[in-house]
């Protein structure tokens, strides 16, 4: 067999070839980006868990790097619940407010309030959201322990019976991580934003247990509907944002009986 002939070829005016023990190592990390976004969100933020049902919005600032991103900037409640010791809070005020940390670690002030016969229980949830902290007060001002017996059974803890203590160790127990939250999972399946079981006034009819369940519709309008379990009684209401501190509301019963308000809000 003929061997071909080996030709030694030199390319003039090429530059010369790198040596391969000296070229640079690749980076090990990827790209590094400068942040700067604001993300305005004023409505339709749900937060849900534990026994919390709420809606919020607000409006954050983004910036630094995406190794190191900067938050700033509030998120306020708009609307919702917190059920707790078999007890419906209504939340009166709420805000989580990042201060630019890295990594983002916001601080909760969250306040709720629920009425028995004699006394008004209060939740506050305050302190970073890695490790917040729970407290539960009066209005007037009790221990601890007799605001948890006056909210699950309007009487002291003296007169508790061994049931009734073990019903509010029950429900500690729950707010902590135990339990199944089946409203929750009905209203996902419903495809629902907002599903809830309580009492409602209905006026004439008087109070009752109802359903309530809710949804947005369109952008910055949210339809409820309040089913009475009871007498069958229906309403539906109806609130549409007109701008960040003016919300408009109607509503009407099976009844034909119609109602309209204008409410405004600031946050200071």
């Amino acid at each position: 067999m003929v061997q071909p002939t080996v030709l030694d070829v030199e390319v003039r005016g090429a530059p010369p070839k790198p040596d391969a023990a000296a070229r640079p190592a690749p980076s090990a990390g990827g790209y590094v980006l400068t942040l700067d976004v604001l993300v305005d969100m004023p409505a339709r933020i749900f937060v849900r868990g534990r026994g919390l049902d709420s809606e919020w919005g607000g409006r954050l600032q983004v910036a630094g790097t995406s190794a190191a991103p900067s938050i700033t900037g509030t998120i306020d409640y708009r609307r919702g619940w917190l059920d707790f010791l078999d007890r419906r809070f209504n939340i009166r005020e709420g805000t989580i407010r990042f201060i630019g940390e890295t990594p983002p670690n916001p601080r909760i002030t969250l306040e709720a309030a629920a009425t028995a016969p004699s006394m008004t229980g209060i939740i506050r949830v305050t302190g970073r959201a890695t490790d917040p902290q729970l407290t539960l007060t009066s209005e007037p001002q009790m221990p601890q322990d007799e605001v948890l017996s006056r909210l699950l059974f309007d009487r002291d803890m003296a007169s508790l019976t061994p049931m009734q203590g073990l019903r509010i160790a029950n429900a500690v127990g729950r707010l902590e991580g135990g339990g199944v939250d089946a409203v929750g999972e009905l209203r996902n399946l419903a495809g629902l934003d907002t599903l809830d079981f309580g009492n409602e006034d209905f006026g004439a009819e008087g109070t009752e247990t109802t359903a309530s369940a809710g949804k947005y519709v369109a952008e910055n309008v949210f339809v409820a509907v309040d089913q009475g379990l009871s007498s069958g009684t229906t309403r539906a209401r109806v609130e549409v944002e007109l701008t960040p501190r003016i919300t408009l509301r109607s509503e009407v019963d099976d009844q034909s009986r119609t109602g309209v308000g204008l409410e405004w809000s600031m946050d200071y």
